[in-house]
């Protein structure tokens, strides 16, 4: 055979558990406790220990995790589905997950549905075929029924920011409504009585809940539900949406003097067109925003945002997955886990004065 011919069967052949046992004349078995973190409970020494990790690296030892999680039933991973990762809510989300993971000896494999229920399918349909003991999802609107259809093969699956009420899930998020509920107290307190809205119209349950606990917020205060300040776009990514909706309530005869943006990408677009039009914050019109960005926080005029607690979020659907990744909790048992938002006020919300 030609020397290329060979050097070709040597990058194909994988170094196995003998191959590190006998290069360092040792038994399989013993190579296999240290290289699955069974060391300490069988009493092998850390300087065997080291030997053995050294002799695989050297090797180019890689796990095959599939081969192991059919023996042992574990694969020792957890997929993520979000629903943006170009949002950087997700982002920091995914970060959370993957830090409490780690914590339990977990690896976390990513995937973005980029809000497409097609390509959600998909990611998990590969996270399926990966064997991961358990899938968090933060879900793409109309896939309700693949989460669904997820659970019904056992797989301990955690639905994360958004959720579907009809759905037996485990489920982690913050309570939207009374999170809009209170960004409407703060303005009153502020001395705002004409308050507007921009929302996003779809079927996502959580969005749906922000405008509930808007119009309460307003109906408590006996202030007025007016439909020309209370607007929705289809898509917080076209800021021409965003400023014509903007454009809609300004024209209004008596306009609002506060607006609720009940996303924060929505909040960012209201600051371009305010800074582009000459409109004053909070002077000409205060903004209360849904979700912290760094855009607010260096904005010429603060502004005002609700925060949501997003380390807890990835922290508790971890612990919540794991729970029955472990079998402390049966999958037939549900648990729903509400987180309570903050407050973070700035300039963008000033009084207002008649």
């Amino acid at each position: 055979m030609s020397g290329l011919g060979q050097i070709f069967l040597e990058m194909k052949k994988k170094t196995s558990l003998s191959d590190i046992a006998k290069a360092l004349d040792v038994s399989t078995t013993l190579v296999s406790l240290v290289l699955n973190g069974k060391a300490k409970e069988h009493r092998i020494s850390q300087r065997m220990c080291e030997k053995v990790k050294a002799k695989a690296k050297e090797l180019n030892y890689v796990p095959n995790h599939l081969a192991r999680g059919l023996r042992t039933g574990k694969t020792n991973t957890l997929g993520l589905i979000v629903a943006d990762i170009a949002n950087p809510f997700f982002a920091k989300l995914s970060r959370a997950v993957e830090d409490e993971a780690d914590k339990h000896g977990l690896k976390v494999i990513f995937g973005s549905s980029d809000e497409n229920a097609e390509k959600s399918a998909e990611l998990i349909r590969i996270f399926q075929d990966r064997q991961m003991d358990g899938i968090i999802v933060a879900a793409a609107e109309k896939t309700e029924d693949q989460i669904e259809e997820l659970l019904e093969t056992k797989t301990p699956v955690v639905l994360v920011d958004r959720y579907f009420p009809d759905l037996n899930v485990d489920l982690v998020a913050v309570d939207n409504y009374q999170a809009s509920f209170n960004a409407v107290e703060h303005l009153v307190s502020q001395g705002h009585k004409r308050i507007g809205m921009i929302g996003i119209r779809g079927d996502i349950y959580h969005l749906q809940k922000r405008e509930e606990g808007f119009r309460d917020g307003l109906k408590a205060h006996g202030l007025e539900e007016n439909d020309d300040w209370i607007r929705f776009t289809s898509s917080w990514k076209e800021f021409s949406e965003i400023s014509e909706q903007l454009e809609h309530i300004l024209s209004s005869p008596e306009r609002p003097t506060a607006l609720f943006l009940a996303k924060n990408h929505l909040g960012v677009g209201a600051l371009e067109y305010f800074q582009n039009k000459g409109i004053r914050v909070p002077e000409d019109m205060a903004i209360v925003s849904f979700d912290d960005s760094e855009t607010f926080r260096l904005a010429s005029t603060p502004v005002t945002a609700v925060e949501q607690p997003i380390e807890q979020l990835g922290r508790e659907a971890v612990k919540l997955v794991v729970e029955k990744v472990k079998g402390k909790v049966e999958n037939k048992e549900y648990r729903e886990v509400f987180l309570q938002t903050q407050m973070l006020v700035r300039e963008s919300s000033g009084p207002h004065e008649d």
